[in-house]
């Protein structure tokens, strides 16, 4: 009887141990599922913020950059985004620090430099990073964005969008295809075509605010060389609707377009373009007859330059020489002769300055209708870096 209590009893302390066991593995199975799923779901969490974040940031960001007065998404960009005030001479107003900043940040977005990679760069180098890309310099291109928004009513852009914005400083710098586009972009391939034009478009509305003849009183009596002068040619594609020897350029080999381009020597920019013309058209000519020729001669920039002041050019001008035009002469001393070379390098500068964008350094695909509305904005992107840090070496 006595060994059978006992049995029972160390049988029941037995079961009470083991069920005691199972309810503590229990207890801490759950526990310890609870924190991993704890866990888990931050793992998660964070790592599907930093999805977001990866996929929205620009979004974001650029939806305070692109935000508006009124209703959310209009054309006037605010005080607070821009750090302007309503004054609207651009030459006085200037973007805050933190909006350049921004415009950086967020091209460099664009492109596939998250902000997490921005931020193991120094300044310079995400500053290098961004005019690989578009050719200018984040604050060139803050006050680029600044001024496209001050445009008149009817050559703004009604729903101006960052992205497009870059995307089409993109194209002029880097001239991909529009597969390109629509691969790593994420636009729709039929309709890029037409968003870059818009933008083009209202970039080169801007040409009468920044390439422009001299104002009165800013030539001064003692200054006789005022500009420099050469042409440039730009490979297009063989045109099949009005073929021939006209488009025949001795400097590409093929079909191309000239430009005429005239640089200040006493400032920092352009002054004048007139283009386009086929290749075969003589720099003479053009300087002489502007869209004419000798039968039939039109405004000129030979009739711009007043009495008594030159342009510096290279030998072809030569017939102009000691009327319009000053080229290099033996019998020039020469500190002369070096002023003369400095100028004509500087031109070269310039023009490869332009032949930077790979619009105008590779043969143009598409119409040749379109070509001066890009030439015109690659001159003005130039003529906004050249003003904002990176300007020509002085003659």
């Amino acid at each position: 009887m006595r060994v059978c209590l006992e049995s029972n009893f160390s049988n029941n302390m037995s079961r009470i141990a083991a069920a005691r066991r199972r309810h503590m593995l229990t207890v801490t199975s759950t526990t310890d599922d609870r924190r991993i799923n704890r866990n888990e779901n931050v793992t998660i969490s964070a790592a599907a913020a930093r999805r977001r974040n990866a996929a929205n940031s620009a979004g974001r960001t650029s939806g305070r950059i692109d935000q508006r007065k009124g209703t959310g998404r209009g054309t006037v960009p605010t005080d607070k985004d821009t750090g302007m005030g309503t004054n609207t001479d651009t030459n006085q107003e200037e973007p805050s620090q933190p909006f350049v900043d921004e415009i950086r940040s967020e091209g460099l977005t664009f492109c596939g430099f998250d902000t997490k990679r921005q931020g193991t760069y120094q300044k310079d180098t995400t500053e290098g990073r961004f005019r690989a890309l578009y050719g200018t310099s984040s604050l060139a291109a803050a006050k680029l964005h600044r001024d496209l928004h001050q445009l008149d009513e009817a050559y703004r852009i009604s729903k101006f969008k960052l992205k497009y914005f870059f995307m089409t400083l993109y194209w002029l710098k880097a001239y991909p295809t529009y597969i390109h586009f629509e691969a790593f972009w994420s636009t729709r391939f039929t309709s890029i075509g037409d968003l870059l034009k818009i933008y083009v478009k209202a970039i080169q509305q801007l040409k009468d605010l920044k390439i422009r003849w001299f104002k009165e009183g800013e030539l001064h009596d003692d200054d006789i060389f005022i500009i420099s002068v050469d042409g440039v040619h730009c490979r297009v594609r063989e045109v099949r609707k009005d073929p021939g020897t006209k488009w025949y350029s001795h400097k590409s080999h093929g079909a191309a377009l000239t430009y005429e381009l005239a640089v200040a020597i006493r400032q920092d920019r352009l002054v004048s373009i007139k283009g386009p013309y086929p290749a075969s058209k003589n720099d003479l000519t053009i300087f002489r007859c502007g869209d004419g020729d000798k039968n039939n001669p039109q405004p000129a920039l030979k009739d711009k330059i007043p009495d008594g002041k030159r342009a510096i050019a290279d030998s072809i001008y030569r017939p102009e020489d000691g009327k319009t035009v000053s080229i290099t002469r033996r019998g020039d001393s020469t500190a002369v002769k070096e002023f003369k070379a400095r100028a004509k390098s500087r031109q070269e500068t310039f023009n490869r300055r332009i032949k930077s964008f790979h619009i105008l350094a590779t043969e143009f695909r598409h119409d040749i209708s379109h070509h001066q509305m890009v030439m015109e904005a690659v001159c003005i992107l130039c003529q906004y870096d050249i003003e904002n840090g990176h300007g020509l070496f002085e003659v």
